[in-house]
């Protein structure tokens, strides 16, 4: 005789509902594993993502410090003076580059100074004995400042500090001072600013 539970409708519900169960189960598994390795996919594109832009950012401004160096200004500065030391100029030239202003500063412990109320061209002032400004100055340009140096012969003053600007960037040097000896008529002249053209242009300071 045959097993009656077998056809039990009950039964085959119950089994039917077993094995429902067990595949949502197994689903369900599936899905999360799916889901975790999504996730981990995720991470790793997110992780990747930031050290691209991390990596963007550093060429980024290893480019912008190389475009800064590349733009500072090169100057020449040489204390000129007669043979007879009667008298001295500071000559600062700009060998190579653009600025739109300069700053020469003397430090504070300095025995030279900028001569007041010496002539000048527009753009140029003695603010302090110890600190003066131009600009805007071209590439090949030259200022002259007459200068006191306390003591006499040659000055032992190892450099000038020199600040200069162009739009947003910014250079600070301090560059050793030349010295050199030149005819006294050449500071009939020493008030003029040198065009990189031979131009010239002269102003007396207030």
């Amino acid at each position: 005789m045959a097993d009656s539970s077998i056809t039990d409708p009950s039964n085959i519900i119950a089994t039917a509902s077993f094995a429902t169960a067990v595949g949502s189960a197994i689903f369900a598994g599936w899905q999360a594993r799916i889901a975790k390795r999504a996730l981990k996919v995720a991470e790793l594109s997110a992780d990747a993502a930031k050290q691209s832009a991390e990596t963007s950012a550093a060429l980024a401004e290893i480019e912008k410090a190389r475009f800064h160096t590349e733009r500072r200004p090169r100057w020449i500065a040489v204390v000129e003076r007669p043979q007879d030391h009667s008298q001295r100029r500071l000559r600062l030239a700009l060998d190579s580059g653009e600025v739109d202003q300069v700053v020469v500063e003397f430090p504070d412990m300095s025995h030279v100074t900028f001569l007041e109320g010496q002539r000048v061209l527009p753009g140029m002032v003695i603010e302090s004995p110890r600190r003066a400004t131009f600009g805007p100055v071209q590439e090949k340009a030259s200022a002259f400042w007459r200068i006191s140096v306390a003591g006499a012969g040659w000055i032992n003053q190892p450099g000038v500090a020199i600040t200069s600007w162009l739009g947003d960037s910014k250079w600070y040097e301090v560059i050793l001072i030349k010295q050199d000896s030149i005819p006294a008529s050449a500071f009939d002249e020493d008030w003029a600013f040198e065009l990189p053209h031979g131009g010239s242009n002269s102003h007396t300071q207030s």
